[in-house]
């Protein structure tokens, strides 16, 4: 896998953006957790892309993604496809000028 094919997503660099402003407050709170805080930035700054992309997490991740992608389109493209043949079947009896004594009363 590239460098290339492995980005943040705008949410995951705001959070990231967000807990290295957060530094300060955590500094300034809870002083005993700042060691542990820093230790997880690290982590999450630099270690958590090569462990994703090295155990191939992220392939899998993407490929379910991508497959739930595909079945949403082929669902709706039946679905697409169902309402055209409704339509092409129901429309010789919506145009007549007799009304059909088979059809629902509000046709």
């Amino acid at each position: 896998m590239s460098k290339e094919d492995f980005r943040w997503g705008p949410i995951a660099r705001g959070l990231y953006t967000g807990l290295i402003w957060a530094t300060v407050v955590i500094g300034f709170t809870y002083p005993f957790w700042l060691v542990h805080y820093l230790a997880l930035l690290l982590f999450l700054g630099f270690a958590l892309r090569p462990l994703l992309a090295g155990s191939g997490l992220y392939a899998i991740y993407g490929n379910i993604v991508e497959a739930f992608g595909a079945w949403r389109w082929r669902k709706r493209i039946a679905k697409r496809r169902q309402e055209i043949a409704s339509k092409q079947r129901d429309a010789p009896y919506r145009h007549k000028r007799v009304k059909d004594p088979r059809l629902p009363k509000n046709w």
